[in-house]
């Protein structure tokens, strides 16, 4: 047999066992509950592209609607799910991303973590032939969970529903936080008050939209004129420092305003 046969027959084995490994998902579930474990809605996702969702507390409908997505939307769910792997990921994701690994001392494992309560939750389960698998995000999840739970959001048009709307799409979602290093990160610049003192402005805050739980008091030099933008969407160029006893800091080296943050919630009052 020549060589060129045998690595056709190759190539064929391969794509076989490519597509026999493809997922048959047969329904995907997602669940919005609110900072204050309320249930906001429900959606169901068959794979012939019917939809059901069910709106609970805090949504403009809260009656059971239904509809269908096309084949090719319910192809993209289920290739994001494969991509990021779903079935390979942790069950739940609950730790701030600076949080330290657990540390052996003595007979004793300890980990150094930030307690962040009354955080919105996602969940999604996704059944797949006679396994089904449920990730709760709480806070700190994967980019890729993060990408597909704004997928199913997208292709279901939820928003028609919850009332709820995207104004932050030019702000990305991060999963990487690293220390010391040079980083360039979009995010919201906003004043923040001691507290007996609501008139005195403290400092400055960078907070991460995206991110549920992601804030950063700010360190600049004088020269730097935050107030100015308070309150926009900055590019903000810098570095993560700790400082004892004072959580993280970000050191502002230098920033870009991209546009006034105005929340959805106050235009449409």
């Amino acid at each position: 047999m020549k060589t060129g046969s045998i690595t056709v027959i190759l190539l064929s084995c391969l794509l076989e066992i490519a597509n026999a490994a493809k997922l048959e998902v047969t329904e995907i579930r997602f669940k919005s509950i609110t900072g204050y474990s309320h249930d906001q809605f429900t959606l169901k996702i068959r794979s012939n592209g019917t939809v059901e969702y069910v709106g609970q507390n805090f949504v403009d409908v809260t009656r059971r609607q239904t509809s269908r997505i096309s084949q090719a939307d319910f192809s993209r769910l289920v290739r994001k799910i494969e991509h990021i792997r779903f079935f390979q990921l942790d069950d739940r994701y609950d730790r701030y991303p600076l949080d330290k690994p657990s540390k052996q001392i003595g007979n004793e494992a300890t980990a150094e973590r930030t307690i962040v309560t009354d955080q919105p939750t996602e969940i999604v389960s996704v059944t797949a032939g006679n396994h089904t698998k449920t990730i709760e995000d709480y806070m700190g999840a994967p980019k890729g969970l993060y990408e597909l739970e704004e997928l199913i959001l997208d292709v279901t048009r939820v928003s028609r529903w919850t009332g709820g709307s995207d104004d932050l799409r030019d702000v990305p979602y991060y999963d990487s936080f690293p220390m010391n290093r040079p980083v360039t990160y979009r995010a919201l610049l906003e004043h923040f008050h001691t507290e007996g003192d609501r008139k005195k402005i403290s400092g400055y805050l960078l907070m991460f939209m995206k991110n549920k739980a992601i804030q950063f008091d700010i360190d600049a030099t004088r020269n730097i004129d935050l107030g100015k933008f308070d309150g926009y969407i900055v590019d903000a160029s810098g570095y993560i420092k700790e400082k004892p006893n004072m959580g993280h800091k970000f050191v502002l080296k230098a920033f870009r305003p991209v546009r006034r943050y105005i929340p959805l919630k106050a235009l449409q009052h």
